[in-house]
């Protein structure tokens, strides 16, 4: 089983990283998408595509760790929006 924390640490630290280097940084909205399982998922025929009656949805890291997510970037300073094409990351200027 894939360590979702783990993977949201990781990739959160690699922009961070972007925007102190570059002062901006654009990510694609699949970005933070994870497959997970899905807990009330109804079972399945045999012959489906997963026989043992597993179902999956997607998931975004960041909404799953929003808390993490949202301070995270508030202390390092980063803003974030976010529209159709991607995630824009950039760092706010002090007033």
């Amino acid at each position: 089983m894939d360590n979702f924390k783990d993977t949201f640490l990781k990739k959160l630290s690699f922009v961070i990283r972007m925007v102190m280097y570059f002062g901006k940084y654009k990510i694609p909205k699949d970005w933070w998408d994870v497959a997970t399982v899905n807990s009330n998922s109804k079972d399945i025929k045999r012959g489906a595509v997963h026989e043992s009656g597993t179902s999956f949805r997607i998931e975004r890291l960041d909404k799953m760790y929003k808390q993490e997510y949202d301070r995270t970037l508030l202390n390092c300073n980063v803003k974030v929006t976010e529209d159709k094409y991607g995630i824009y990351y950039k760092r706010n200027s002090p007033k």
